[in-house]
């Protein structure tokens, strides 16, 4: 049982380690999200940070709704793409775990 148990400490010491690898490249992480054919364009980093904001100067035309309704959609669309990212991250870290499988790791 003592075995187990060290195994155990020893795969969650190697978790611990992947994902803290995994997080810190998702720091630095840049995704761009768009809205209006890309006449607004939001960076942002893996932490939800927002970067940048590029807004065509044609675009300030519209209306102030309009151009806030580009804006949060440029927003979400970089909001999502992290999302995404991080769920390709997390799920990379979990294969690189013996096997890819954590019930593997509780059932040692």
């Amino acid at each position: 049982m003592s075995l187990n148990i060290m195994k155990l400490m020893q795969n969650a010491k190697k978790m611990q380690e992947i994902f803290q690898a995994q997080q810190k490249e998702l720091e630095s992480l840049m995704v761009q999200g768009e809205a209006g054919g890309g006449s607004v364009k939001v960076e942002m980093n893996g932490r939800y940070r927002p970067k940048k904001l590029h807004i065509d100067p044609d675009i300030l035309r519209e209306s102030p709704e309009v151009v806030e309704d580009l804006i949060l959609a440029a927003f979400a669309a970089a909001t999502e793409q992290v999302e995404k990212r991080t769920q390709e991250k997390m799920a990379s870290a979990t294969k690189m775990m013996d096997g890819g499988d954590l019930s593997d790791w509780l059932n040692t």
